[in-house]
């Protein structure tokens, strides 16, 4: 049998998921630009979001991820340290990224964007490149604009039109900014 080591999360709080059953939990963080709500399970993070209130979170968790997520008072202190740092451009060995709703080509798209240097900008046919020819850059786009982990998975570093959604220019600007150091 394969060995495999503990995740970073799985490290910090194994109590947690035995415990209650449930396998997804989630927390606030706060960073330079504002609160951000973050949910993990034992895989890795699964989603983040800045949504007005837990239970708009919660409704948003279940409709997109199909299962419940269950609230903590705070993030373990490893992984806050670990988000912190990630945010902040620091390399953080051991942050994971728990992608199992995505389909293989959504995983590849969006673990390709973390290849992308802080504070630069690529196209989304720099995304194409490696991949099948029967993909375009509207597919390219549609995984761009449903990833689930905002702020981490950088996809504000693809150059892309996002028609009639402001609050999403908005924010890639703003991160954008915040990784140029112009925040």
């Amino acid at each position: 049998m394969e060995e495999r080591s503990l995740s970073l999360v799985e490290r910090s709080f194994p109590e947690a998921f035995s415990v209650t059953g449930i396998k997804d939990i989630y927390g606030y963080l706060g960073t330079p630009i504002g609160i951000l709500l973050v949910a993990y399970s034992q895989n890795g993070i699964i989603a983040v979001r800045t949504i007005e209130s837990s239970e708009t979170f919660e409704s948003w968790f279940l409709e997109r991820f199909g299962s419940e997520v269950l609230w903590v008072s705070e993030l373990p202190n490893i992984l806050h340290v670990a988000l912190l740092r990630h945010f902040r451009g620091e390399e953080e060995e051991g942050l994971t990224f728990d992608l199992r709703s995505n389909n293989e080509l959504e995983q590849k798209i969006l673990l390709k964007t973390l290849n992308v240097p802080r504070g630069e900008q690529v196209d989304t046919s720099w995304l194409l490149d490696g991949l099948s020819k029967n993909y375009s850059e509207k597919d390219i786009e549609k995984v761009l604009e449903t990833n689930p982990v905002l702020y981490f998975i950088p996809t504000h570093r693809i150059r892309r039109e996002i028609e009639g959604d402001e609050e999403q220019q908005r924010l890639n600007q703003t991160l954008m900014a915040f990784e140029e150091n112009k925040f």
